[in-house]
């Protein structure tokens, strides 16, 4: 037991350094406190689902670039996935009184996890070195 929880938190340690690593190296996060996106659609639609709308907006006139007039509101047309995985992120950081949550942070915690995750499969797949069992580390 001792063993699968240090590997599992050692693989959690190594999938956040990838993650927040590859977003430095690839400049998604360009400089230090830079953790918003400059498109705000995605969080409009997460504050819209908080309100338990999909519609980001209800007013014509604030129709802009990638946005579209439907069933009576204004709404963003690149997906509702983003604003899924941001969902949970954004009512813990309002629960406690913070600003929105970052964007970049959430795109980091995802890639962190699908790191995780092939990390876990990987190593799974392999024998411990002291006999033949499986390494089950989820």
């Amino acid at each position: 037991m001792y063993f699968q929880t240090k590997h599992r938190l050692y693989f959690g340690y190594q999938a956040l350094l990838y993650a927040f690593g590859l977003l430095v190296i690839c400049s998604v996060i360009p400089s230090w406190g830079q953790l918003y996106s400059p498109i705000p659609y995605h969080r409009e639609q997460t504050d819209a689902f908080l309100r338990g709308e999909l519609a980001i907006n209800h007013n014509p006139f604030d129709l802009n670039e990638d946005l579209c007039w439907s069933e009576g509101g204004v709404n963003q047309v690149w997906g509702l996935g983003i604003p899924f995985w941001r969902l949970p992120f954004e009512a813990l950081a309002r629960l406690l009184g913070l600003a929105p949550f970052p964007d970049r942070v959430a795109l980091g915690l995802f890639i962190a996890l699908a790191a995780y995750i092939v990390l876990v499969t990987w190593i799974g797949q392999c024998t411990v070195p002291h006999g033949n069992t499986r390494l089950e580390l989820l």
